[in-house]
């Protein structure tokens, strides 16, 4: 919903940011969705998941810093709720999707 109370539907978004960025992110959804994250695990890639690299920022190094800051508070969750072999294939599953989402970005980036 959007603040006047409009559906935000994929038409709708498709509109606003085009066809492209809408498919993608939600190529991106269904593959998040399809890890059957916890709650705990999913707020943990939030911060994973926001911090792309940019050239923008002055203390890249501290974003960076943050980001496997998260990522190994990530893994240390997956090892306390699974076995260590299936927190290692969670993870690396995850890995895979964050990475996808790096390239999308770039190829975004590139066309500005």
């Amino acid at each position: 919903m959007t603040i006047n109370g409009l559906q935000y539907s994929r038409i709708f978004m498709s509109q606003i940011i085009g066809s492209q960025t809408t498919d993608y992110l939600h190529e991106f959804c269904q593959r998040l969705q399809g890890l059957n994250l916890t709650q705990v695990e999913h707020s943990l890639m939030i911060p994973i998941i926001l911090c792309l690299p940019d050239e923008a920022i002055v203390d890249a190094e501290h974003v960076h810093i943050i980001k496997y800051c998260y990522m190994y508070a990530l893994y240390i969750q997956l090892c306390a709720t699974k076995t260590e072999e299936e927190a290692k294939i969670m993870f690396e599953n995850i890995l895979q999707v964050e990475n996808s989402r790096h390239s999308f970005a770039f190829d975004i980036f590139s066309l500005f």
